[in-house]
């Protein structure tokens, strides 16, 4: 991943590379008392999305009234700030988890021929980071958060 940012990052290149994830569950509002951990908290989902090229991040905010965290909101997620973002680059590297129900599913897929379609880009190269070993730039995004 790092050889991928390195050459995205060069003036010349082609390639743009991002890096997404899920951040854990966060429970608002956050309760620490020992009588209000039976009450009910609302889940809060934010994916992160990080562009390697410019360094930047951009985070997708929704909670569990509004829709869940399945490979619709994934991709619906990947598909507004790559389009909201578009650079002249034509090769995208994308760096996901192993998480089947959130990026190896068809809804990915779809929504990631649909920009090369559009001809928003040429290539696509989806690459998985190895299991029990996923740390992408989001996490450190994530920890600012936290």
């Amino acid at each position: 991943m790092k050889d991928d940012i390195k050459n995205s990052q060069e003036p010349t290149s082609q390639h743009c590379t991002i890096a997404v994830d899920l951040q854990q569950v966060i429970f608002i509002p956050s309760l620490t008392h020992g009588d209000m951990f039976y009450l009910r908290q609302l889940s809060v989902f934010n994916l992160g999305i990080h562009i390697g090229d410019t360094n930047q991040a951009f985070m997708c905010l929704w909670h569990e009234g509004t829709t869940g965290r399945g490979g619709n909101e994934i991709a619906s997620c990947v598909l507004k700030v790559l389009r909201a973002n578009a650079t002249n680059k034509k090769i995208l590297n994308l760096w996901t988890d192993n998480c089947i129900g959130q990026n190896k599913n068809k809804m990915m897929l779809l929504a990631l021929i649909l920009l090369v379609k559009e001809g928003t880009l040429d290539e696509i190269h989806h690459k998985y980071l190895v299991k029990g070993h996923s740390y992408l730039p989001c996490d450190r995004d994530f920890a600012f958060i936290e």
